[in-house]
């Protein structure tokens, strides 16, 4: 009978070790995901950030009839 008890409680504790490492693995996924999806918006900041300038000057360009459109 003890016997019997040992195996099932290492049984529980084996699947308890593969469940935590399922569990760890989506944690690590997630936050890579997270990681990625941070790194996709700062290049889209500066892509961003590169068109309104790019407008900016543009705007400038109208606005003062200067040849090169930067001041």
């Amino acid at each position: 009978m003890l016997h019997v008890i040992l195996l099932l409680m290492t049984a529980i504790f084996e699947n308890s070790l593969i469940i935590k490492d399922i569990l760890l693995s989506f944690v690590k996924q997630t936050f890579h995901a997270i990681i990625g999806i941070e790194q996709i918006y700062k290049i889209f900041l500066k892509l961003f950030k590169q068109i309104n300038q790019f407008f900016k000057i543009k705007i400038l360009y109208i606005n003062t009839g200067n040849k090169l459109g930067i001041i």
